[in-house]
């Protein structure tokens, strides 16, 4: 089933076509594919309309351009038009699984599909939720959950936001953030296909995607410093639980199991 929703202006740059989408990944036609020139959040669309989502088959929310996205911590994304990915896959739920899993398994999907499209083996990840590329941020992963009136959660919603081909970024960013290439003309469908393929062949019954993202973790065998509300810990990093927690050995060889908060830091030194 396919949708068209539109608002503002019309890109003529690079366009996100659902079809092209599907050429490129024909198992796409199996899924509930909607796109939309722009919008304020895919996550926030699809939580405020999950009664519209079946409860059968995922559904993909595709965006143009998000004029409030945003990441952990209600942080903002900067998603400018026809220069990014922003979709959200909103996949109705039979089995608990452990949330932060959904993060790190679609970690490896979304690497997995960068390191083939662009043939670069340094798009890397940053415990729990960041995309990187030579240690600047690409990108971001936010895995939510819809509950029911009984609380019991039927949906999990997992946006992605990667920068592309973004050639200007705010001030506030220009030293953290990194687009994917700098290549002017890029197909993003084929990006959206890759990663869409990536994704559905994830076991989350067995999680072997684990071992692709200690492969993948940057983060890991590096010091830095977490913040969990009113922790600091600093530390090696040394491993990944198999509910996907951090574990981190700090100065004194005390081990800390890290399952919530953020990798504030890593130190090159």
């Amino acid at each position: 089933m396919l949708f068209l929703i539109s608002k503002g202006e019309n890109m003529t740059n690079n366009p996100i076509d659902i079809e092209k989408i599907i050429q490129f990944y024909p198992k796409a036609e199996q899924l509930e594919l909607r796109y939309f020139e722009s919008i304020d959040s895919t996550n926030t669309f699809a939580k405020n309309h999950q009664a519209e989502f079946s409860d059968q088959r995922p559904t993909v929310l595709v965006a143009n351009q998000q004029t409030n996205g945003y990441g952990r911590f209600k942080r903002d994304f900067y998603s400018p038009a026809g220069s990014g990915i922003y979709l959200t896959l909103v996949l109705p739920i039979e089995q608990k699984i452990i949330p932060g899993l959904w993060t790190l398994g679609t970690g490896v999907a979304v690497v997995k599909a960068l390191q083939q499209f662009t043939n670069n083996q340094n798009i890397k990840l940053k415990w729990i939720n960041d995309i990187l590329l030579n240690d600047h941020k690409c990108g971001g992963i936010l895995a939510e959950s819809i509950s029911d009136s009984a609380g019991k959660i039927t949906k999990i919603v997992i946006g992605v936001g990667l920068n592309i081909n973004t050639s200007i970024f705010p001030s506030e960013l220009q030293n953290i953030a990194k687009s994917i290439t700098e290549e002017s003309e890029v197909d993003r469908n084929q990006i959206i296909a890759l990663l869409l393929e990536q994704f559905f062949q994830l076991d989350f019954r067995t999680n072997s995607f684990l071992n692709d993202y200690r492969q993948f973790c940057d983060t890991l065998g590096k010091k830095i410093q977490v913040i969990n509300g009113k922790q600091e810990i600093v530390g090696i990093a040394d491993d990944i639980l198999p509910d996907g927690s951090l574990v981190v050995f700090d100065d004194k060889k005390n081990r800390h199991v890290i399952n919530s908060g953020e990798v504030s830091k890593i130190y090159f030194d």
